[in-house]
Order: C-alpha cells, then sequence, then structure tokens
C-alpha cells in the first residue's frame, strides 16, 4: 500500500511546489500534510505540468474535443502558448481530478478551473486514458521531489579578463 498520496499539486511563483498529501502513520492512520516548497521543480515534474495544458484547452472547450483526431498531433505549440496548468487536484480515493490555470488573452490571462473529471464517467472525457496517465506522471514527479529531485541551482556566471600577454608582462 502507497505511504504517500498526492492530493494537490501547485505550481507557484518561482517554479516552486505547494503539495498536499496524506501520509500513512505506522499505526495504520493518515495524516493530511500541506507543504510550502521553496526548491525549483525539476524539468521532468514542469513537463509533466504542461503535459496538462492540452487538456485544460479541451476541457474549457477553447478546443472542441471532437476536433482533435490524437491528443498528440494537436498543435501543442499554439496550445502551450495560450494555457498553463498550475494546479492539479485528485479527488477521493483517486476518483477523479480537477485541473486549474490559466489562458493568455490580449489584455492579461484568464484563470480556469476545470470541473472534476471523475474516472469511468457515464459520459466519459474522451481523452481520459491519455489524461489518467498525465496525472499519474505529475504524481509520480511529485513523489520524486519530495525525495529530493529538484532542478539544478542557477550558477552565477563570472567573467575573468582574457589572458593577454604583452611585451610588458614578459
Amino acid at each position: 500500500m502507497e505511504k504517500i498520496k498526492i492530493k494537490k499539486v501547485a505550481l507557484v511563483t518561482g517554479g516552486a511546489l505547494k503539495v498536499e498529501y496524506t501520509i500513512r502513520e505506522k499505526d495504520g492512520t493518515y495524516s493530511g500534510v500541506t507543504k510550502d516548497c521553496g526548491a525549483p521543480a525539476h524539468d521532468d515534474l514542469i513537463d509533466a505540468f504542461r503535459r496538462m495544458d492540452i487538456h485544460l484547452a479541451i476541457i474549457s472547450e477553447y478546443l472542441p474535443a471532437d476536433q482533435v483526431d490524437d491528443i498528440e498531433s494537436a498543435d501543442l505549440d499554439m496550445i502551450r502558448e495560450l494555457f498553463r496548468v498550475k494546479q492539479v487536484s485528485i479527488s477521493g480515493d483517486d476518483e477523479g481530478v480537477s485541473i486549474a490555470g490559466s489562458r493568455k488573452l490580449s489584455k492579461g490571462s484568464l484563470s480556469l478551473a476545470s470541473p472534476t473529471i471523475k474516472w469511468g464517467d457515464k459520459k466519459p472525457y474522451l481523452f481520459e486514458g491519455d489524461l489518467a496517465e498525465a496525472v499519474e506522471q505529475l504524481k509520480s514527479e511529485t513523489l520524486l521531489y519530495l525525495d529530493g529531485k529538484k532542478a539544478p541551482d542557477a550558477q552565477t556566471a563570472i567573467d575573468f579578463p582574457d589572458e593577454v600577454a604583452t611585451e610588458e608582462a614578459i
């Protein structure tokens, strides 16, 4: 049985994370934990969020689902330019998911929050399988982040003067 169950993952300013999860204690009880993490998310975790962008576009009906033949063949560059998923919430005991983010507009951005997409619903989301895989990838990368996988520290560049050999120095 899993010890940690991810409930919510949010990208915050500066690329860090806020994570909500339950953890199974040694006595079998569960505790809820909310963790504001300061370290920047690693590229694989950012990519897991980016994989959700197209789902936000489809669920918000910007991109009609019946006009997308294959989730991988959609114009992802255009979608990623306009949509950014910032938060994913897993409902119940992995019963479904809701995603929140924004859509870029000409004069700012519009916050969006999807309704909960329930797994195995009577009227299923057309790309439920890909969304479920994307959620699992995000949960997996989040667990790795909590276990220490972070983005590398940015290195400050130091300019050293070019060594110029002159007759005076010789």
